[in-house]
């Protein structure tokens, strides 16, 4: 899945082990993870998101992308340090 934050590229690899790998500019993920973000209940209350993404940037910085399927692709938000970006994910 890739993206584009501002004017840097965003690459996401989701493995069947739920592990991340890819990319947000020249930066590397690190122990990249996605996780389901919210139960039954959550869903029917419009309550956090679908997925999570979470890891940690070759650069030091951490990361979240929460995010909800659209469709079938993803659309979310990616947190870095403490600054949100939009984000729109598609299958490649």
């Amino acid at each position: 899945m890739g993206g584009q934050i501002g004017h840097h590229d965003a690459v996401f690899t989701i493995n069947p082990d739920a592990s991340v790998t890819g990319r947000i500019g020249d930066a590397t993920l690190i122990n990249g993870r996605v996780i389901y973000n919210r139960s039954w209940f959550g869903k029917l209350m419009h309550c956090r998101t679908d997925y999570l993404i979470m890891g940690k940037l070759s650069r030091g910085d951490h990361f979240t992308a929460p995010l909800t399927m659209t469709g079938v692709g993803l659309e979310g938000a990616l947190f870095l340090s403490r600054k949100p970006f939009g984000l729109k994910l598609r299958k490649q």
